[in-house]
């Protein structure tokens, strides 16, 4: 019964830590969205940013890390999300 239990709880632990990283990369790739629409729609608002291009060209690199390491999480590591 020990040996059960023992297993449930890893089962549990790698589900949460499953969820704790996708849940981590959703809310970056929000939050770089966020901010790469603010530049599209609100240029005058955003005007302190004297190289909006590099600035931008930094929140396009984290939204795709964040992307790429969520599709990474779901196609090497999905069997954990249960």
């Amino acid at each position: 019964m020990k040996i059960g239990l023992n297993t449930m709880r890893n089962k549990n632990m790698s589900n949460r830590l499953y969820s704790a990283l996708r849940a981590r990369y959703k809310a970056q790739i929000i939050e770089a969205e966020a901010d790469v629409l603010n530049f599209f729609e609100n240029p005058v608002a955003v005007a302190e940013h004297p190289h909006m291009v590099d600035t931008m060209d930094i929140l396009i690199s984290k939204l795709s890390e964040a992307e790429d390491k969520l599709a990474t999480l779901e196609v090497s590591f999905g069997e954990y999300n249960e």
